[in-house]
């Protein structure tokens, strides 16, 4: 891989790529993307993240064919908004009853 050595294969189609301190990661992304169908004439969607979970979501808001970076200040929002949901379970107990 041009980009990184720090690859993470998933699938025949699918990998983890850690590109700290390479520069811009939506940037690497774009140019993989751009490779990727050159070389094969395949698209490819890209998602970015902190970690390798949000990543993975990241990639699945981006398909098909696209790129989404899920940046600090959405985490964020996004464990707040967690924490939040998560006290008013236990204000509000939730009971279900499967048949």
């Amino acid at each position: 891989m041009q980009q990184t050595s720090s690859v993470q294969p998933l699938s025949c189609d699918e990998a983890f790529m850690d590109v700290t301190g390479l520069g811009d990661p939506d940037e690497i992304a774009s140019k993989l993307r751009a490779q990727i169908k050159a070389e094969t004439g395949c698209t490819a969607s890209a998602g970015i993240g902190p970690n390798m979970l949000l990543a993975r979501l990241a990639t699945k808001r981006a398909k098909p064919n696209g790129q989404f970076h899920i940046n600090p200040v959405q985490v964020g929002i996004l464990s707040s908004l967690i924490y939040f949901l998560s006290l008013s379970l236990f204000v509000f107990p939730l009971h279900f009853v499967s048949v």
